[in-house]
């Protein structure tokens, strides 16, 4: 649990620190490792914000349910009645009319009436009717990098194969956690809840801050290719993960947790067993473990990797300390391992270090 919380305090967006790694270097011992980081001047998101003087890097403090109130990104804040809104989920009451949010109500879930988008839980009203989420996931024939950007789970020679539903937005109603974009439908009422910190892959938006993926596009947080943004829902092996983990947040959600020390960019590859080129969000090269920052094609900058790192391949370019690894022979150190033992039934993914950990745990093989 505690662990936890220090992976829920780890800077997330690269949009949440300006300036770049000024201030905020690993130290020389811990960098790489995901074993230590310094924070920098002010505290990023998911930190304990209530202590006097200290500040939100994105200027948000906010109480989410937690022991205390936590910095949270503009996703994660809701106006209460007559505050202004663009979409449902701009409101806590989820009931936008007319720009201001309303006291009581609640949105329409897909096929209710609706007049304008903001009466829709998904943000679009289509012919009186309220359609799908824009933004959950890729349609069949569409291209694709991975299995988990598809409507129908199933990402074949670079396109989406079969159909599937749209992901549910909050206030939708549903029956199971996995039909909602949030990965969490509470049984009480029947309807998809809202995720902290930030709004996953097709939820509503009106900015990019809003959204895990930092990318928002046609009023729906994007999907990134490649893997898994930090807190984005995952099923849980984490190998759809950015950071590579997968693990039951303090809410008991599965969600792609962040790893500590330098941002990795994902895992060695894909579900398609291709490169995974890009992985975490990142604001300066010295952000990432690979030392590159780029923007993908969502034109999200995030950390990219340098070349193949399949072992033996005739044009293979080693991970460098910090990076996602399956096997030792994909690290320049040769060392691929587990860098803390994990608490009972967590799973940790293992990264390139520079050094066996004193517990041993992962081994220097550190094969799969």
């Amino acid at each position: 649990m505690r662990r936890q919380l220090a992976c829920l305090c780890i800077l997330l967006a690269a949009a949440a620190a300006p300036g770049g790694c000024e201030g905020n270097e690993a130290s020389s011992a811990g960098a790489g490792t995901g074993d230590s980081v310094v924070p920098g001047p002010c505290a990023p998101l998911g930190a304990p914000c209530d202590p006097p003087g200290v500040e939100c890097c994105n200027g948000a403090c906010a109480d989410v349910g937690l022991d205390e109130p936590v910095c949270v990104s503009p996703g994660d804040y809701c106006a209460p009645g007559g505050g202004a809104c663009v979409t449902a989920l701009d409101c806590c009451s989820l009931s936008c009319k007319d720009g201001l949010c309303q006291p009581s109500g609640e949105c329409a879930s897909q096929g209710g009436a609706c007049e304008v988008d903001a009466d829709c839980c998904s943000n679009n009203c289509d012919a009186s009717a309220c359609g799908p989420g824009r933004g959950g996931c890729i349609d069949a024939g569409k291209s694709c990098t991975d299995d988990h950007a598809c409507c129908s789970g199933n990402c074949s020679n670079g396109a989406c194969v079969g159909s599937g539903p749209a992901c549910l937005a909050t206030g939708e109603d549903c029956t199971a956690d996995g039909e909602c974009c949030s990965g969490a439908c509470e049984k009480a009422t029947s309807t998809c809840t809202k995720l902290p910190y930030c709004r996953p892959a097709g939820e509503a938006c009106t900015s990019d801050a809003q959204c895990c993926s930092l990318a928002c596009a046609d009023g729906s947080c994007a999907r990134l290719t490649f893997c898994r943004p930090a807190f984005e829902p995952c099923s849980g092996d984490g190998t759809e993960c950015c950071s590579g983990t997968c693990a039951t947040d303090l809410l008991g959600l599965l969600r792609c947790l962040p790893v500590g020390g330098c941002r990795p960019s994902g895992p060695a590859l894909t579900s398609e067993g291709e490169i995974n080129l890009y992985g975490e969000a990142c604001a300066d090269a010295c952000d990432c473990c690979s030392s590159i920052c780029e923007a993908d094609e969502s034109g999200v900058n995030r950390c990219k990797k340098p070349g193949d790192p399949t072992c033996g391949s005739a044009s293979q370019v080693k991970l460098s300390a910090g990076e996602i690894c399956d096997d030792a022979c994909q690290c320049e150190s040769g060392i691929c391992a587990e860098p803390t033992p994990p608490e009972v039934g967590e799973m940790i993914a293992k990264r390139c270090l520079t050094h066996i950990p004193d517990s041993g745990s992962g081994g220097a093989g550190g094969g799969a």
